[in-house]
């Protein structure tokens, strides 16, 4: 039975062995706040974060262990992440498809987001990333 629950300090190491050794999402001096953890049975298998600010959310990464992939986890916790939300969530991806089953379309960035970071998009591909809303 999946779960999502809000990821809390005792959840530190997992996060962090999750966020680099599974999907090296970590950068230095990454906050590792708005967190939420997708566990299946007794096992962490994912993670997702959502940034609250004070006019929208920012869904900033989500990530399935890749043996549990293809199995419906990610859109579980996309579907649990996105209940009673009330602001516009934004995200910037590089596989709009599976985002524009929850409701999702490609905008032009908005100039409130952070702009494209050397240290986070290092390993990443600008050309190819959009940003989406819903």
């Amino acid at each position: 039975m999946l779960k999502l629950r809000k990821a809390e300090e005792k959840d530190k190491k997992i996060l962090l062995k999750l966020l680099t050794e599974e999907f090296d999402f970590y950068y230095d001096g990454m906050p590792l706040k708005d967190f939420y953890l997708i566990n299946q049975e007794n096992e962490t298998v994912g993670t997702i974060q959502l940034e609250e600010h004070p006019d929208y959310y920012f869904l900033t990464s989500l990530g399935v262990k890749e043996s549990y992939r293809k199995q419906g986890i990610a859109s579980f916790a996309m579907n649990e992440v996105l209940k009673g939300k009330n602001k516009s969530i934004y995200l910037e991806t590089l596989i709009p498809n599976f985002f524009k089953q929850f409701g999702f379309k490609v905008v032009p960035c908005p100039s409130f987001l952070l702009p494209k970071d050397p240290i986070r998009c290092e390993d990443c591909f600008p050309d190819k990333c959009v940003c989406m809303v819903k």
